[in-house]
């Protein structure tokens, strides 16, 4: 990917379809997550045939504004109980450095941190949560 002056508009997809030079373009960031959610998690991605980090840099995409995928009304619903919302797993999640950096700073900006981030972009897409819940 060429580099780009402070004129140039910054293109987010550029960076996300960019592949990663080496194993020096990847980064790791440790997340805990309720089993609940690293299950919903699990099965979203299998839905799609992705990786998980993958459908994880496809939900940072749709949070900013950026829809990549969409969901379908149809898609599987969730019940999470309460021992599996209470037990917490950790998993390393594996992205390109130039990805990390922006979300790094969207978290910086809304005062987050990695594993909340990523329950919440969970809740909103598979529409999970206690407003949602039976």
């Amino acid at each position: 990917m060429a580099k780009r002056t402070a004129a140039e508009p910054f293109d987010l997809y550029s960076v996300l379809a960019a592949p990663a030079k080496g194993s020096k373009g990847w980064v790791q960031v440790a997340i805990t997550l309720p089993k609940a959610h690293l299950r919903v998690l699990d099965a979203e991605a299998k839905i799609f045939g992705l990786r998980r980090g993958q459908f994880l840099e496809i939900l940072f995409l749709n949070r900013i504004g950026r829809p990549a995928l969409v969901r379908l009304p149809s898609g599987p619903e969730y019940k999470l109980s309460r021992k599996e919302l209470a037990e917490t797993t950790r998993f390393l999640w594996y992205l390109r450095a130039s990805v990390k950096k922006l979300i790094d700073e969207h978290l910086l900006q809304l005062g987050m941190r990695p594993s909340a981030f990523v329950v919440l972009m969970l809740n909103e897409w598979a529409r999970l949560g206690p407003s949602r819940s039976p």
